[in-house]
């Protein structure tokens, strides 16, 4: 198995990936209108700001097929995502459409919370449903664990 950074042109398989990682609450928060979260989730992404931005991304590689995906951060980096993110909820939805994201938003606490600065967290993570229990969540983890403590 293969660990790298995400690429922008990985938004297809990756951004369902991170969907599938909390399917009720991204539609909780995202879902507005006829805009599902996935599509929040994709600009995000493509953003590369925020907690599902590419560049915050690290991706499992089997036989060069994107298997899994997750956003690895520790405290410190913490702010600088949430800011990524509500920015991007203003320019997706709009000053007004973004409020009622926002008030749903303030329910996330309940299911994450800030990092320590020397804690390595992580969120939005999928594995493609297909493979999973097979290891690759864990591979992921031992992966970013080594690479946090070298």
């Amino acid at each position: 198995m293969e660990f790298r950074k995400v690429q922008k042109c990985d938004v297809g398989p990756v951004h369902n990936m991170m969907y599938s990682s909390g399917v009720e609450l991204y539609d909780y928060i995202f879902r507005l209108d006829k805009v599902s979260a996935t599509d929040f989730i994709k600009f995000e992404f493509e953003s590369g700001d925020g907690f599902c931005g590419y560049k915050n991304v690290t991706v499992a590689l089997e036989g060069g097929r994107i298997v899994g995906a997750g956003c690895f951060y520790d405290g410190s980096s913490y702010r600088k995502l949430a800011l990524g993110t509500l920015k991007n909820v203003f320019k997706f939805y709009g000053p007004i459409k973004s409020w009622l994201v926002l008030s749903r938003m303030r329910h996330i606490g309940s299911v994450m919370r800030v990092p320590k600065k020397s804690e390595v967290y992580l969120s939005n993570f999928g594995v493609c449903s297909q493979l999973r229990g097979k290891g690759i969540g864990r591979g992921m983890i031992e992966h970013q664990y080594i690479k946090t403590h070298d």
